[in-house]
């Protein structure tokens, strides 16, 4: 069998760099995915951690989120 004798092997990315990468495309950036995201999710991730009501999103940073999701 040809694949057996096949090195293999797996590239990973650093998982901080994947999610400041995340944090980039869904919460920094002006798009409109980026502003229904802000919405939807930033909002409740500011309530939950300072206990603010933000409308629309605006204000999450990169701390917050990591400290959410790392």
């Amino acid at each position: 069998m040809k694949l057996a004798t096949y090195k293999k092997f797996l590239v990973v990315r650093d998982p901080l760099e994947r999610l400041y990468s995340a944090y980039r495309n869904k919460f920094s950036s002006n798009s409109s995915d980026s502003k229904a995201f802000k919405k939807n999710y930033a909002a409740r991730m500011i309530k939950e951690t300072r206990g603010e009501e933000v409308g629309n999103g605006d204000g999450l940073v990169f701390e917050v989120f990591k400290l959410i999701y790392h």
